[in-house]
């Protein structure tokens, strides 16, 4: 079988063409008893390794011989190149490549893949390659291939050795931090992958994306044939059917494929060949993983052999499709070409951190040892430390590695540096330009933009938020150890204590400042925002102990409200009765990864007019105030108020409205929406800089080992993330008082009365108009007359919106649809699945969402983490504190969320709605929504000035236009 194939010499497909002697991460490997099939120019030849064959036995690879090669130095040498089929020592098919330059010899063996094979192509190179016995065999361009006759299943294999893999090396990925006992996704890359399929028809025709929506997800697996390509023959007939599906890699992961599968007829040119059977890997033909570098391509050769496919290929097609009727093929046919390529994917941390070079890891793990033994003198040349701020290097064993290198990177470089407080929201925003899918982070079931398409801010016009040295930052800070030092025997050894407060003779809260007091940003501000809201001045008395006006004030007032909760029977005892409580003993039942911390979970239960009487620990002991000693009641409050303060920034801030709420709008509407949409302007004005607010987050909240990780007690944090998702309140409750005066009205008038709903009313009123009004300007184009949305681009848009939500939580998502109305009634579904109506309410507590209820649920962060003695996420069971420690984990996060963003109240916004369809009249109900804005500050203003303690989270001039902060 003489072969002969037109190649370059190094030109070889995979990694293993890179590195000398290659062996796959995981085995997927080809055993020597399984037949493979040696091909080259249209030609192939069939061969079954023995573990003793020589060889010899293929000499039809041995003769590849190449003159005029130039390796290093040996420029003008002459040197030959054999390619041997062995069966190496473990048994399994590997490709020798044997090059001889004036008698050395130089060998490299690859092991064959059974998922890619092995290939050499052909190319430009004028240096020809010669395959076969003869000396002179034809020559031919193409490529040479060696892959397995039939199947092998790799995927078993692929999951057993990802679960028992390792990494064993020295500045690798901890494996531990993508493990969870919690059953998700995070591995399943082509949930979130976009896949771009092209055909030719002449010219390349616009595309639309695919998404896993729009596939059978219910097993995970992509499941669409995208072409059938018919190769008939004067015997018979052949047709490889192409799908995209979602296999595990070699890795264990899982990614988008195209895979063919062939089946034949034997008999008459114009016989049908038979369904193949997709479950039997005998009549697997080929995979090609769809992954950042490469293209799945099919062509017809024009010799008789068509491609069908349920793509509309017209000249004509402004746009085709791949939908529905994909599974359904039509007899449409082409003798161009189709191919599929990703155009946008996921990642999860890991992949990211591999691509980090090493010497930057290395730096990374040794700047504080080197910044410890110049005496700060690193940090002070890099990053100019003042010297008024203390040193970690007198504290030694306060802060741990991790802690030391964050407090480094968020305060010199982020803090610091802030320049934008003052600057306006047109100099800061700009019109969407883009549509097109965005490239993903994903932490468990978390997935972020690591990129924005619209502008982002007055110095980045869009584009990746971190380039590759910012986010190795991140993650060689994730990969070092979780020191918690919260035994008796670290705080013997002086590890993570208040000592060196008490040495100073300083609170703890001040301790901790200091390291912050000597700093403000670029243009003079506190890098720890100043207090809103003093706390502790307020209600902190003698012993670090608090007044129960605290727990009214959270409860009642402030950032608890919305989770108050009428008891069905009050709770009596020694003459006091309780008849509400928030009930917040969940969190207990979350594992601890040491039982030196305290555990989360109380249920504080109030008298009619909302004191505290009562605690409920996660273990199910009461605690009475009149009944209990001052230091048993005041621990009690603490474990709860730290549950309550910590679990709503956790559930409600981050997961509900950050990482689900806005995080998927943000994504859909870039991704669905036209630039020039109305509902793409609107989406943007409310989702400005959401991705690049996210993916801050992700990196820092998000995920095994991050800052909350360790700053909780929570030994899974993979469980915490699920847990959160499950605990987010459902629209029916949380929502329902702002929408519906009867609701609001059945409250009792304790809460009716709360500035929460007093002022959040207003301004869900306010809000919900403008939303209205902007839809009715649209609504003749968008809606039919029977009331369902007509418009493509909104229902795409509500489509992979809803998609996204019910694969996060779909009972959460379920009674959103239901509450809103946006699934149209049955009797009208034909004309439409979405409801205008439902719509404009979807709208109307979207806007809500990330404006006023973000304001409620996140404003209050820096002055709520400020002093340890009044919350902490984690504390050693016992004590009414955190650590310095998780407290300085939990003050670098606060700050973070204390940037100055646009409100919406000082800000003129009819610049987002230009160049539009129907500007004038959208800015003109933007005119009208600033003047009630105006009206409601005035409104708010008054109220504020009779309250013992402003309430500003309604407040226009403090709520921002997004989740941004």
């Amino acid at each position: 079988a003489g072969l002969a194939v037109n190649l370059p010499i190094d030109k070889c497909v995979g990694p293993e063409c890179d590195s000398g002697s290659y062996e796959p991460k995981v085995d997927d490997s080809i055993p020597c008893d399984n037949p493979v099939v040696i091909s080259a120019a249209g030609v192939s030849t069939r061969a079954v390794l023995q573990a003793d064959a020589s060889p010899a036995v293929f000499a039809d690879l041995q003769h590849a011989r190449v003159t005029g090669f130039r390796l290093g130095s040996k420029q003008e040498e002459s040197c030959s190149k054999k390619f041997l089929l062995v069966c190496n020592s473990r048994g399994v098919v590997a490709v020798r490549r044997d090059l001889e330059c004036s008698g050395e010899v130089h060998q490299k063996q690859v092991v064959v893949s059974a998922a890619t094979g092995w290939e050499v192509c052909a190319g430009s190179d004028p240096l020809r390659l010669r395959v076969g016995r003869s000396e002179s065999p034809a020559q031919v361009a193409g490529c040479i291939r060696v892959e397995p006759e039939r199947a092998v299943d790799i995927e078993a294999v692929a999951l057993l050795n990802a679960k028992e893999h390792t990494s064993g090396k020295e500045l690798g990925w901890d494996p531990q931090l993508d493990e969870t006992a919690t059953r998700l996704d995070f591995h399943d890359h082509c949930l979130e992958d976009a896949v771009m399929i092209r055909a030719e028809a002449g010219t390349w025709r616009p595309n639309r994306q695919v998404y896993r929506f729009e596939y059978e997800t219910e097993q995970h697996e992509w499941n669409r044939v995208v072409a059938v390509h018919n190769t008939p023959s004067s015997t018979g007939a052949c047709t490889v059917r192409y799908r995209l599906e979602c296999p595990f890699n070699d890795e264990g992961y899982r990614h988008a494929a195209v895979v063919g599968y062939k089946s034949c007829c034997d008999g008459l040119s114009n016989c049908t060949a038979s369904l193949p059977d997709y479950n039997d890997p005998k009549t697997r033909t080929g995979l090609t993983w769809l992954t950042d570098h490469r293209t799945w391509k099919v062509c017809s050769t024009g010799t008789g052999d068509i491609i069908r496919t349920g793509v509309t290929l017209e000249e004509s097609a402004a746009e085709w499709g791949v939908g529905a009727e994909i599974l359904d093929l039509t007899e449409r046919s082409t003798m161009g070409c189709m191919s599929a390529t990703v155009t946008a994917r996921q990642q999860i941390f890991r992949e990211t951190y591999e691509k980090c070079p090493t010497w930057l890891k290395m730096a990374g793990r040794n700047f504080l040892s080197l910044d410890a033994l110049t005496t700060n003198r690193l940090t002070t040349l890099l990053f100019g430390k003042h010297p008024a701020a203390p040193s970690f290097t007198n504290h030694g064993g306060v802060y741990d590695t991790y802690t030391t290198f964050m407090y480094n990177v968020m305060l010199h470089v982020s803090l610091r540096n802030y320049k934008e407080s003052f600057m306006s929201a047109d100099f800061r925003m700009a019109i969407p330009t883009l549509m097109r899918p965005m490239n993903k982070v994903r932490a468990f079931e978390v997935a972020c933009p690591v990129e924005e398409i619209d502008q982002m801010d007055w110095w980045n016009r869009g584009g990746p938020f971190m380039d590759l040295p910012q986010a190795c930052t991140f993650l060689i800070a994730r990969n070092l150890e979780m020191a918690d030092d919260v035994s008796p025997e670290s705080q013997q050894a002086g590890l993570n204590t208040w000592d060196a407060a008490d040495s100073l003779n300083m609170s703890r809260a001040e301790y901790t400042l200091s390291y912050f007091d000597p700093y403000q940003n670029m243009v003079g501000e506190s890098v720890y925002p100043d207090a809103i809201t003093d706390f502790s001045k307020l209600f902190k008395i003698e012993n670090d102990m608090f007044k129960d006006g605290l727990e009214h004030e959270l409860a009642f007032r402030g950032l608890g409200v919305h989770r108050v909760n009428v008891l069905a029977k009050p709770l009596t005892k020694g003459g006091e009765t309780a008849l509400y409580s928030i009930d917040l003993k969940v969190f207990g039942t979350l594992e601890k990864r040491s039982d030196f911390f305290g555990s989360w979970g109380a249920d504080m239960a109030f008298s009619a007019d909302g004191m505290p009487l009562v605690v409920t620990m996660s273990d199910g002991k009461e605690i009475w105030r009149h009944e209990s000693s001052m230091e048993e009641w005041q621990y009690a409050k603490f474990v709860w108020r730290s549950s309550l303060i910590n679990g709503i920034t956790l559930v409600d801030h981050l997961w509900h409205t950050h990482f689900h709420l806005a995080n998927t709008f943000a994504i859909t509407s870039r991704e669905m929406l036209p630039a020039a949409h109305p509902m793409r302007r609107l989406m943007a004005m409310f989702t400005w800089g959401t991705p690049f607010v996210n993916h801050g987050a992700v990196h820092e909240l998000a995920g095994a080992r991050g800052m909350l990780h360790r700053m909780t007690p929570f030994k899974d944090f993979g469980v915490v993330s699920v847990a959160a998702t499950d605990l987010m309140l459902p629209f029916s409750k949380l929502y329902e008082p702002f929408a519906n005066s009867t609701a609001y009205q059945s409250m009792p008038k304790i809460l009716q009365d709360a500035p929460f709903y007093v002022d959040g009313r207003d301004f869900y009123a306010m809000i919900s108009r403008f939303a209205a009004e902007y839809m009715s300007i649209f609504r003749e184009d968008w809606c039919t007359p029977e009331g369902t949305v007509r418009d493509a681009d909104i229902t795409a848009f509500l489509d992979s919106t809803y998609a996204i939500l019910r694969e996060a939580q779909e009972e959460w998502t379920e009674d959103q649809l239901d509450w809103t109305g946006l699934e149209s009634k049955a009797e009208l579904a034909a004309l439409g699945r979405y409801s205008c109506d439902g719509l404009s309410r979807m709208l109307q507590v979207m806007l809500f969402a990330v404006t006023g209820w973000h304001r409620h649920v996140g404003g209050e962060v820096a002055d709520l983490m400020r002093d340890p003695d009044l919350s902490s996420p984690s504390w050693i069971k016992g004590n009414r504190h955190a650590q310095p420690r998780q407290h300085m984990q939990a003050v670098l996060i606060a700050a973070t969320t204390g940037f100055t963003r646009p409100k919406l109240g000082n800000n003129t916004w009819g610049f987002m709605f230009e160049k539009m369809t129907q500007q004038n009249k959208a800015q003109q109900v933007v005119k009208s929504f600033e003047a009630e804005m105006a009206e409601l500050v005035s409104t708010i203003n008054d109220r504020n000035a009779a309250r013992p303690i402003p309430y500003n989270k309604m407040h226009p001039y403090y709520v921002e236009n997004s989740v941004a902060v």
